[in-house]
């Protein structure tokens, strides 16, 4: 009696497998540090109050749950609202999801409390997401030593892990621009050949990126700028692979549009800060910017970068000294906790601080050995710009924190590789490490 033949089994696959193991399976201990520390971190101080754009983000969800329209606008009874695109939806739909896990009958505040759970599990997991992009990110610059120091300063960073205690789109924001920073210097990186499935992939994350903080829109253009300058390929090639980056952000991107098309009855590329109101559209800001001038902005930028931001600091000065009563709140938070709150961000700024200054200062003297540097540091630059001419803080700069802390890691990364090089040959000067 013949025996049957063996299930077929797929090397290839199981061999890849094996190989990311073998290749990024230390990335793993910065990651469960980084559970660690941050759930630490998170214990140490009750859940901040949902206020301000928290508030907003979840009556948007809790409406569009209850009612089925999609409008970021008045608070939670409000239910005849029109549909608007004042938000991209990628924050929204989270909420929307963590009240669909929980019990909505007992109204907006109740429900609030109760999907609390699910929003900030899904948030940490962003964060944790968020320490393995930079390590892999620094992996792909230098190979193991500086994915090492990339995911540790990474997950060292208490702020990722506060952040996900409110009910805003930084957590999301800051892991998806770690994805496409990532992304984007595989996709540019001399050693392998660009695939499409590489610009799609690019195309794909920047996209979700926009959707969840939408001044990160127009970065995906960057890697793109980079590899003409370096001429990594044949205009031909480049055009096709940046024609298949576009068509993965339309793909993300198009049931946004069709939607804007079809209930707005106009095209919206990104977000919109007009309502309807009577058949008529008007702004949904009733209040002129107030006049910055270019010398106080660039305060606001020095003062933004060095100070990290921390949403359990601003719930406490929102209660001191500008108390909202249109709030939720989900425990007792104190004015006594201000003050070692203010401790905690003088230190931190001084991590912050170091990590933006060896960053600057690495990016400047490392830019001939390791030219990719310069597309990390386009990063932060560009936030910077984009929210230069309207308003710079700390929240918003929050999403360029990733580049920043591998900046500052790849200074690092270099001053130990010259130090060891000069102690194993006999303090001969020797140049900093070469990365591709």
């Amino acid at each position: 009696m013949s025996s049957s033949p063996a299930t077929p089994h797929l090397p290839g696959v199981r061999d890849s497998i094996a190989a990311v193991r073998t290749t990024y399976g230390y990335l793993l201990v910065p990651v469960l540090l980084a559970a660690m520390v941050f759930s630490a971190a998170l214990a140490t101080y009750p859940p901040p109050a949902m206020i301000h754009d928290a508030y907003a983000y979840n009556a948007a969800a809790f409406r569009l749950l209850e009612t089925g329209v999609y409008a970021y606008g008045p608070g939670p009874a409000e239910t005849t609202v029109t549909p608007n695109a004042r938000v991209t939806p990628a924050h929204v739909f989270v909420l929307a999801g963590s009240l669909a896990l929980s019990d909505t009958d007992g109204g907006f505040e109740a429900a609030s409390r109760a999907a609390r759970p699910v929003w900030q599990a899904v948030q940490f997991l962003f964060a944790l997401a968020t320490v393995l992009f930079v390590g892999l990110a620094g992996h792909e610059l230098g190979g193991r030593l500086l994915g090492w120091i990339a995911g540790i300063a990474a997950a060292l960073f208490l702020p990722f892990g506060w952040a996900t205690s409110v009910a805003l789109a930084e957590s999301m924001g800051a892991m998806l621009a770690a994805a496409q920073m990532w992304l984007a210097l595989r996709l540019v990186s001399p050693r392998r050949a660009r695939s499409w499935r590489g610009a799609l992939g690019l195309g794909i994350v920047s996209a979700l990126a926009a959707m969840a903080r939408p001044a990160l829109i127009a970065w995906v253009v960057a890697p793109l700028v980079y590899a003409v300058i370096r001429r990594l390929e044949s205009p031909r090639r480049l055009a096709m692979l940046a024609a298949v980056g576009a068509l993965g952000f339309a793909l993300v991107f198009a049931p946004w549009w069709a939607r804007n098309a079809l209930l707005l009855e106009r095209f919206v590329p990104i977000r919109s800060d007009v309502v309807m109101v009577d058949g008529e559209y008007s702004s949904a800001s009733t209040e002129a910017p107030p006049i910055v001038s270019p010398g106080q902005q660039l305060r606001f930028v020095g003062r933004a970068l060095t100070t990290p931001w921390m949403p359990q600091l601003d719930v406490l000065w929102e209660n001191r000294f500008h108390y909202d009563e249109e709030r939720v709140d989900f425990a007792e938070y104190p004015e006594r906790l201000l003050e070692p709150f203010l401790g905690w961000r003088q230190a931190w700024t001084y991590y912050q601080s170091l990590f933006v200054m060896a960053g600057l200062a690495g990016a400047v003297v490392l830019a001939k050995r390791s030219p990719r540097l310069l597309l990390v540091a386009s990063l932060p630059v560009y936030v910077v710009a984009i929210h230069f001419s309207t308003q710079i803080n700390d929240r918003y700069l929050f999403p360029a924190m990733p580049a920043l802390l591998l900046l500052g890691s790849a200074s690092l990364w270099a001053v130990w590789g010259s130090l060891s090089s000069r102690l194993r040959r006999g303090h001969a000067a020797v140049p900093l490490p070469r990365s591709p």
